[in-house]
């Protein structure tokens, strides 16, 4: 580059080479594990709550605050500041719910 020589050590990957070798069918999650949780300013707190008791359920969520673009997902579990503060709703087959615990979000995410 037009420096003095300099001892060095590198190395290249090469993206396109390594991808044809990744099977993504062996990480690629099913979609009815991702929950999109959906949260309203007034519950921010009990939305982070409910995120961190799904993530240790075993199930990948990603937070969605109010505005924000939805991802693809099995469940929607939507988070409010009122009565009933969180409406579930299985994007597989259009079911809903509507519960006022995280105990039964939870229930209602591992019933499928």
């Amino acid at each position: 580059m037009g420096g003095r020589d300099t001892p060095a050590a590198g190395f290249a990957l090469y993206m396109d080479r390594l991808m044809q070798v990744i099977k993504t069918e062996d990480i690629e999650e099913t979609i009815t594990n991702r929950v999109l949780l959906s949260i309203t300013p007034e519950a921010i707190k009990e939305g982070f709550e409910m995120a961190a008791m799904i993530r240790e359920a075993g199930m990948t969520v990603e937070v969605a605050l109010e505005g924000q673009q939805e991802i693809e997902c099995g469940w929607l579990v939507e988070t409010r500041a009122e009565s009933p503060v969180f409406i579930v709703t299985n994007r597989v087959d259009g079911s809903k719910s509507a519960v006022d615990s995280a105990g039964n979000v939870l229930a209602l995410l591992r019933c499928k």
